[in-house]
């Protein structure tokens, strides 16, 4: 009976990191397709970045960030962590993306 518990354990935890390997490379595929584009093929689909920072070179850093909250019970208090992922795309002087990086988001 362990053995069999064990294996489906096992099972599901494969499939579900099947799962995110998939999601990982979908979501990398996204961020790629914006590579030598305009940024403004960027903002036109993802919208306005929450943030604009200097990437040192003459361009520009466009910053989307996502406010995620979770909560949870700890010894009978409830405590919430709140983290902001974030995706940035670098853009040179003429606004071209030639970088792109993600913090989870």
């Amino acid at each position: 009976m362990r053995k069999i518990l064990f294996f489906s354990l096992l099972i599901s935890l494969f499939l579900q990191g099947c799962d995110l390997t998939k999601y990982a490379a979908k979501r990398k595929e996204i961020f790629d397709s914006y590579l030598n584009h305009h940024k403004s093929e960027l903002i036109q689909n993802w919208g306005p970045p929450t943030r604009r920072d200097d990437d040192g070179k003459g361009g520009e850093i466009l910053i989307y960030e996502r406010k995620v909250t979770t909560g949870a019970v700890f010894y009978g208090t409830y405590r919430e962590n709140t983290q902001y992922p974030s995706a940035m795309f670098y853009s040179d002087k003429n606004g071209n993306i030639y970088f792109w990086r993600d913090n989870g988001y």
